[in-house]
């Protein structure tokens, strides 16, 4: 308390408008904007996709949150944290839009017929 960080004001701005958005709309403004260009909003659960290897689906293959560089422990696979992220949620989104046809999804890559 007596030392609480650096931009403190700034960052309980940031939350409290983050806070009082409409997420609501904000749902229905994305899911009309992707159908009038042709596309559609997926909901993927975002749980553990910074922590699951994209390249072979391992699990918390590195927790450390400090460093910005995701480095697999099981197949050595490196990359960026966020984009590893990122490889996740388009991973588990193609796969829900599958349908859970056989060899959409398998292993953490994609079939590239699907994608």
């Amino acid at each position: 308390l007596e030392e609480p960080g650096r931009n403190v004001s700034a960052k309980s701005g940031l939350n409290r408008a983050i806070f009082e958005q409409r997420w609501g709309d904000f749902i229905a403004k994305l899911n009309y904007k992707a159908a009038s260009a042709g596309g559609y909003v997926v909901k993927v659960d975002p749980k553990f996709t910074s922590q699951n290897c994209s390249s072979c689906c391992a699990s918390k293959a590195n927790n450390n949150k400090v460093y910005a560089v995701f480095e697999c422990r099981k197949c050595g696979h490196v990359a960026d944290r966020d984009v590893n992220a990122s490889i996740n949620v388009l991973q588990r989104g193609l796969a829900s839009l599958s349908g859970g046809i056989p060899g959409a999804y398998e292993a953490g890559r994609l079939n590239r017929a699907v994608a």
